[in-house]
């Protein structure tokens, strides 16, 4: 699992920009790899237009909804 934040998105919009993401397992990937549905193509975990937010290994994870607060 990661928490990401975004400096340039941060800086630019003046809030900060988190991402959560989690990794599929090993199992699952490799099938993927092995139908030949990874991340370019018909059957794309991420629509093509998001491709390059993502990267090049967006099959193997996938982004988690979050929220957060301060105290």
């Amino acid at each position: 699992m990661a928490i990401v934040i975004d400096p340039k998105r941060t800086m630019s919009s003046g809030k900060v920009e988190i991402g959560c993401f989690r990794t599929f397992p090993e199992s699952y990937v490799a099938e993927l790899e092995k139908n030949g549905s990874t991340a370019i193509g018909s059957n794309s975990l991420v629509p093509l237009e998001k491709l390059e937010d993502f990267g090049i290994h967006c099959y193997k994870y996938y982004q988690l909804e979050h929220s957060f607060f301060k105290s």
